[in-house]
This record gives C-alpha cells, sequence and structure tokens, in this order.
C-alpha cells in the first residue's frame, strides 16, 4: 500500500479528483450525503437560473407570441431524430427531421421529411448518435425556416435549444 499511495502522490497533488475516506460502515451515509449536497446544489442553480428569465429574455429579444386562431391558423410542428444500424463496418447513423403542417387542428398536406447521408460509419455507437443528434437539430431548425418562409403562423419544434458544447464534442469530454 505504501509503494501505490507514494505513486500516486504526484497525480494527487497536481489536481487530482478530490475523496474522502470513510469508513465501510459509514458509506451509507457518505453516499446520501453527497446525494443531498447536489440536490442542494441543483435547487440553487434552479433559483439562480429562474431569476434570471428577465434579464434573459431582455438580452435575447424574446417577446411574447401573439395570439392565434388556432381554428384557422397555419401551424407547423417539426422534430428530428436519429437511429442507426450496425454495419460489419461499424454503426451507421440515420438522422431525419420530420415537418407537418396543420390549419385548424387537421394536417393539411403530406409531412415533410428532411435526411441526408452521413459522411461515414462510426466505430462507436454512442459517438455516432451524438454526430446524428447534431446533424439532426441542423435538419430540424432548416426546415423550420422552411416551413416559417412558406408563411406559417407558427412553428413548433421539440428538441433542445441549448447545445452543450460538453455534450457533442469529443474534446471537450476529454
Amino acid at each position: 500500500m505504501g509503494a501505490l499511495r507514494r505513486s500516486l502522490v504526484p497525480y494527487l497533488d497536481e489536481g487530482g479528483p478530490e475523496y474522502r475516506l470513510v469508513p465501510f460502515s459509514r458509506l451509507r451515509e457518505e453516499i446520501i450525503r453527497q446525494v443531498e449536497a447536489e440536490a442542494d446544489e441543483a435547487v440553487g442553480i434552479t433559483k439562480r437560473l429562474w431569476e434570471l428569465r428577465a434579464p434573459i429574455r431582455e438580452a435575447l429579444g424574446v417577446v411574447r407570441a401573439p395570439e392565434v386562431d388556432p381554428s384557422s391558423s397555419l401551424v407547423a410542428a417539426v422534430d428530428a431524430g436519429v437511429n442507426g444500424k450496425d454495419t460489419a463496418l461499424g454503426f451507421y447513423p440515420v438522422v431525419a427531421a420530420v415537418g407537418v403542417v396543420f390549419r385548424g387542428g387537421r394536417r393539411a398536406g403530406e409531412p415533410l421529411a428532411a435526411t441526408f447521408k452521413m459522411p461515414r460509419t462510426y466505430l462507436e455507437e454512442e459517438e455516432a448518435v451524438k454526430q446524428g443528434a447534431l446533424m439532426g437539430f441542423y435538419l430540424q431548425f432548416e426546415l423550420a425556416r422552411l416551413l416559417l418562409a412558406e408563411g406559417m403562423d407558427l412553428v413548433m419544434l421539440d428538441g433542445s435549444l441549448l447545445l452543450r458544447r460538453s455534450r457533442y464534442s469529443p474534446r471537450a469530454r476529454r
């Protein structure tokens, strides 16, 4: 144990992960304490974000949408997704976005779909799905833009408006 501890010292002194040593009999208590601390932190962050709503909306220029009469309005809904197929060469992601137009609650015409060939197969399914999700967002927003240009009164998007770099960038995860 002494040799192992000596070999870890340089790493631990240079910003290694913090850890706590507790007797095994108190491990359950320690885990509960960590979960409670995480929950408290999440509550604090949520409260702070709630306080920042108005300044963020003002900075982004967010305004309340005008009242729309659903019985006569043109409303579009757009969603995107990624799936895929395992092949002998790796995982091949399949990406698609679909837009549907409604007038007065009834579908108006055939839904539109957008898809394209991904540039390669991936050795890891997780990486393929992440890259495919980014491409799906692109297709979703592109389809929404086209529908807005066609004169929709309202376009609803299903999906994230916040693309965290740490979630999608391989370099940020290292």
